[in-house]
């Protein structure tokens, strides 16, 4: 990876910019527990009264699905524009659907993502899973009722076993599909 200095043009008037997203972490440490200086920090993710698509929480899902984002770039989010939108998202809420996605799914976006942004080298168009399951988050955001607690919380612990409990009685066939995407092995 090329250092910001050196990408500089001739006509020094372009450059690019690498962000590197980092883990929540609390600054505070108002307990005496050290909670600042766990790994396995969280900011309330079970609150049930707080509007999920305009004021969410870092969950563990969402720290995982960070490190999966910036993992093919050794921890940075690419300065190409149409990565980066690849990446993240072209939107708030396009972010916010990556943080639920499954780990198939964004390690795999060739392979699942039909759009191809402007700017993006030459690719096939993939299966589409990528905009199905932002659309069915999103729609489960927007309603922030039973369904969507039950789908947050089967996902937000990233954990295998609360996927599977959750499976267990789960009748939802649409929300069964997205589930067992959580247990795919990587």
């Amino acid at each position: 990876m090329r250092k910001v200095e050196d990408s500089w043009t001739a006509r020094g008037r372009a450059g690019k910019i690498y962000s590197y997203p980092m883990r929540f972490a609390p600054i505070d440490n108002t307990n005496g527990e050290k909670e600042n200086r766990s790994r396995e920090a969280q900011n309330g993710s079970g609150e049930r009264n707080r509007p999920w698509l305009t004021e969410p929480v870092w969950t563990k899902r969402f720290t995982r699905n960070v490190a999966v984002m910036t993992g093919a770039a050794h921890g940075a989010i690419s300065p190409t524009a149409s990565l980066a939108r690849r990446t993240i998202g072209q939107t708030f809420e396009e972010f916010l659907a990556n943080l639920y996605m499954p780990e198939e799914l964004l390690r795999n976006r060739s392979k699942h993502e039909k759009r191809v942004y402007p700017g993006e080298r030459k690719r096939r168009r993939g299966t589409g899973k990528v905009e199905a399951f932002r659309s069915f988050v999103l729609r489960l955001l927007r309603r922030q009722d039973a369904r969507f607690w039950k789908f947050h919380d089967a996902v937000s612990p990233n954990s295998a076993l609360a996927v599977r409990a959750c499976l267990k009685t789960l009748r939802d066939r649409e929300m069964r599909k997205w589930l067992r995407l959580y247990l795919k092995k990587r």
